[in-house]
């Protein structure tokens, strides 16, 4: 069944983002990703050097029109949805990236008649990466309603992005978003290359 998500709801799940979702005002029709860009439940990203599997049963990757290189983890009876993202990043990536991601979501919440809090990043440690961070808030809407946002931001050796997001009414990281990050495979050696100048 092909699932009809607003992009309102896509865009509050995207709002931490680093500019790589664009806002539309038309609905989106998520579709499933091509056949061959999956190998079992594994998105595979041949040219970015890296795949990704789904959390469990009941998950299926998607995408949409003019989506770039987006994809959407999406619950089939739930309709969670978990964003995966592909962006270039110019040098390493320093504490300027995490803080631009937290500094536009709270423009965007506050724009909304809203407002974010207990925002932090860290860098953590993960296998095949050159770094990553770690970047978690909450936001509260115009109404009070308030959610968990946590985003995963991978620097892979050629300077490729890879950004995880997930933004649910849980207090924590879901388990199911941190299986999935813990999925993450990476193919390319992890040696920097020189930054691009």
């Amino acid at each position: 069944m092909i699932l009809r998500i607003h992009v309102l709801a896509i865009a509050l799940l995207v709002s931490a983002s680093l500019s790589v979702f664009a806002a539309q005002e038309k609905p989106v029709t998520p579709v499933p990703v091509p056949k061959e860009m999956l190998e079992g439940t594994r998105l595979i990203l041949k040219n970015t050097g890296c795949s990704v599997d789904l959390p469990a049963p009941g998950w299926s990757w998607m995408t949409y029109e003019n989506s770039g290189n987006n994809f959407l983890c999406v619950h089939s009876k739930t309709f969670e949805t978990y964003i995966v993202g592909i962006n270039t990043l110019k040098h390493e990536m320093v504490p300027h990236q995490p803080e631009s991601l937290i500094a536009g979501a709270r423009k965007t919440q506050e724009a909304r008649g809203g407002k974010m809090e207990n925002d932090k990043f860290e860098f953590i440690e993960t296998p095949g990466t050159i770094k990553t961070a770690k970047i978690t808030f909450n936001e509260i809407d115009k109404a009070g309603k308030k959610t968990f946002a946590c985003v995963y931001l991978f620097q892979l050796p050629d300077f490729t992005l890879i950004k995880m997001h997930c933004n649910t009414p849980y207090t924590t990281e879901p388990v199911s978003f941190n299986t999935m990050i813990k999925s993450l495979k990476i193919t390319k050696s992890a040696t920097p290359p020189a930054a691009v100048k």
